[in-house]
């Protein structure tokens, strides 16, 4: 799963999974991302945390922001104790599960890895 976090790490944290959390994240991936897109990498990164908390039944996730040969990959890894990241069919008004939707529309590249006694990794590139 390593290889999937970038060259070089700019920020590495773990979390509990809790919603309190996501302000700590957001300010975190901010003060990491230290370019242009800041608000778009906030966004989505924290898009990654709500959804390891909501959805992956763990109790911990790790939040890594690392520099690429093209820009800044952030990753959210979760335990994945239920279910797997998919990418639902894009519904104008929905209100809820659009959030690898916005990561779809807005990153560069994403991923979803899960690694056996690891977890699930969603990761996403921003230029």
């Amino acid at each position: 799963m390593a290889r999937i976090f970038g060259n070089r790490v700019i920020w590495n944290q773990v979390f509990p999974a809790c919603e309190e959390q996501l302000t700590l994240v957001r300010r975190a991936v901010s003060k990491a991302a230290g370019c242009p897109e800041r608000n778009s990498i906030v966004l989505l990164a924290n898009e990654l945390a709500t959804n390891a908390i909501k959805h992956s039944g763990s109790e911990i996730f790790g939040l890594i922001v690392t520099r690429t040969t093209t820009g800044l990959r952030v990753a959210v890894v979760d335990e994945g104790r239920t279910g797997f990241p998919q990418l639902r069919e894009k519904i104008a008004d929905a209100e809820r599960g659009r959030g690898l939707q916005l990561i779809d529309d807005l990153a560069q590249r994403w991923g979803v890895v899960r690694q056996a006694g690891i977890g699930v990794a969603v990761w996403f590139d921003i230029p």
